[in-house]
């Protein structure tokens, strides 16, 4: 699919109220979605993985984010607790500070920092080279219907 314009804030579709849910809800015909490249603090070798925190939970996301920058902390440094707010009848993520990453976990995070494997996990690179990633390129197998993970555990 591609996109509709260049610039999101200019897209009617991405205008309050440019699609209407069957429950009647006013909403954006597009998703803002970001994509985190994360790694498991108690399986850090397992690599790079990938988060998608979705419309419900970006607030929650952007003010933890602020939380952490009003101190002077960046992401990289320090584990996040990821959990479900209970409060809500959807899947809706809560993010929490939970201390700084200990000095081995940290020295191999900073490998992975800023590097390409991260920026094609997240998309950037797909945007930069025009390409456009495919479920192959995550490991999955596309079937009809469905994706099913390939990779045997």
């Amino acid at each position: 699919m591609s996109p509709q314009n260049d610039i999101c804030a200019l897209c009617p579709r991405n205008a309050w109220g440019s699609r209407i849910t069957p429950s009647g809800f006013k909403v954006k015909d597009c998703s803002d979605i970001k994509r985190v490249a994360v790694i498991l603090v108690d399986k850090p070798r397992r690599g790079v993985c990938l988060l998608h925190i979705t419309p419900s939970s970006l607030k929650n996301l952007n003010a933890y984010h602020k939380t952490l920058s009003m101190r002077g902390i960046v992401p990289e440094i320090c584990r996040t607790i990821l959990s479900f707010d209970e409060n809500v009848n959807y899947p809706r993520l809560t993010f929490k500070f939970g201390g700084f990453l200990p000095e081995d976990t940290q020295k191999y995070v900073d490998t992975y920092t800023g590097t390409d494997e991260v920026k094609y996990v997240t998309g950037e690179l797909a945007t930069l080279s025009g390409q456009s990633a495919t479920a192959e390129d995550f490991g999955f197998s596309v079937e009809v219907g469905y994706i099913t993970n390939i990779e045997e555990k």
